[in-house]
């Protein structure tokens, strides 16, 4: 009876470890509220040597912020953010 519980322990196990490795390979979150009361979407993207960046954009200012996380001081360092609206309309 040991033995078989110790089996299936191992076994649980072993579909865990592989269920966390398949599941790293996902994409990138994404988040927007729909009918809610706030106006934003939000995602992830990897940037450089798999550095991960956090998308912000504010869709009734229409501006973009970022922030990447710096695993070392394990805070968000936020970047400039960006006016859509005036960059999209420089291009016309």
């Amino acid at each position: 009876m040991k033995r078989i519980a110790i089996v299936l322990l191992v076994a649980l196990n072993l579909a865990l470890v592989a269920a966390v490795v398949f599941h790293a390979a996902a994409e990138p979150a994404t988040a927007q509220v729909v009918g809610g009361g706030a106006d934003y979407v939000t995602m992830t993207t990897t940037v450089g040597s798999n550095e991960e960046v956090l998308l912000v954009i504010d869709l009734r200012t229409r501006r973009l912020g970022a922030w990447q996380y710096d695993h070392n001081r394990r805070q968000l360092i936020p970047y400039a953010g960006r006016d859509l609206a005036r960059d999209f309309q420089a291009g016309r």
